[in-house]
This record gives structure tokens, sequence and C-alpha cells, in this order.
């Protein structure tokens, strides 16, 4: 309500100072600025102290026009000061949101580069233990054949020793056979020779 009352009476102001009317125009405007003090906007104090140095520079009452035109001023860099701030405000959370929101794509981005070193780590560690253990297999494989050649190996030299073996029984047997095929020659001659001088005696 009291916002409606400055505009109002500032606006009465504005009318009669328009239509040259500038000593009924004064405490209209005199009106619009105190309630403006009295509301606390300085918006509303500027434009009043502005309308107020307009009347008094028409009027020709410098020292009182400078006087509102001090108090424009200084509310006016209020209003100024605040809109800065406001904006510097706005920047700032602008600002604090871009910085959260390179955080969030930074750390999105450490985390699918952590992803793809993680991965990149299991496929060398999946390749390294596909390898070692095809590695273990073929050492496994090397080790039974060679246990089975070791075994062939033994089991021929086992067969080689009963088949000398053999063979010397052999090469012994016919030696003794021919010895006793020449003793039994031998006699056989004994006896011919016997049974021919038997022959010539009788």
């Amino acid at each position: 309500q009291a916002m409606t009352q400055v505009v109002t009476v500032g606006s009465s102001a504005k009318i009669y100072r328009a239509l040259g009317r500038h000593q009924e125009a004064l405490p209209y405007a005199r009106q619009s600025f105190d309630k403006a003090q009295r509301s606390g906007s300085d918006k509303k104090i500027a434009a009043a102290a502005f309308l107020l140095q307009e009347l008094y520079a028409d009027r020709q009452d410098f020292k009182q026009a400078y006087a509102y035109q001090s108090v424009y001023v200084r509310h006016q860099s209020k209003i100024q000061m605040a809109s800065q701030q406001q904006v510097a405000a706005e920047v700032k959370a602008k600002f604090e949101i871009d910085k959260k929101e390179l955080e969030n794509q930074t750390l999105k981005a450490d985390q699918a580069r952590q992803a793809g070193q993680i991965k990149h780590q299991r496929l060398i560690q999946a390749f390294v233990t596909g390898t070692l253990l095809l590695v273990l297999m073929v050492l496994l494989l090397l080790w039974r054949s060679r246990k089975r050649l070791q075994t062939t190996y033994r089991a021929l030299q086992q067969a080689n020793a009963r088949m000398v073996a053999q063979h010397e029984e052999i090469s012994r047997q016919k030696n003794e056979i021919a010895a006793q095929a020449l003793v039994l020659q031998q006699q056989n001659e004994q006896l011919e020779k016997h049974h021919h001088f038997k022959n010539q005696i009788f």
C-alpha cells in the first residue's frame, strides 16, 4: 500500500510539472519523497529525489536541487551496488554450478578411464593366465610323453637283455649239442673200428 501511495502522489507531481504548474507539483513531490523514505525502498527514494531535484532546478533553487541530487545519487549508487552484488552473486552461483558440473564431468571421465584401465588389466591378466595354463598343459603333456618314452625304453632294454640272454643260452645249448654230437661220433667211430676188428678176428 505504501508503494502504491508513493507511485500515486509521484504521478500527480509529474502531471502538474508537465502542465507547468510547479508550485502545485512540489507538495505532491515532497509527499512522494516522504512516503518513499518510510517505505525504505532505494528505488522509490531515488525516483522521488530525482523528481524533487528537477522541480527545484525548474524553480532555480539550485541549493535544494543539489541536495536532492545528492540523495538521488546516493540511493542510485545503492541500487547499482545491489544490482552489481546480485549480478556478482548470480555469476558466482553460475561459476559454482559450472565448477560442480566440471568436477562431475572430470570425476566421470576419471571413473571411465579407471574402468577402462581395470578392464585392460583384467584382459591382460586373463591372457597371461590363459598362456600360463597352456604352457603348463604343454609341459604336462611333454612330461607324460617323456615318462612313456622312458618306460618304453626300459621295456625295450629289458626285452633286448632277455633276447641276448636267450641267444646266449641257445648258443650254449648248441655248443653242448655239438660237443655231444662230436663225442657220439667219436664213440661211433670207435665202435665201428671195434666191430671191424672183431670181424677180422672171427
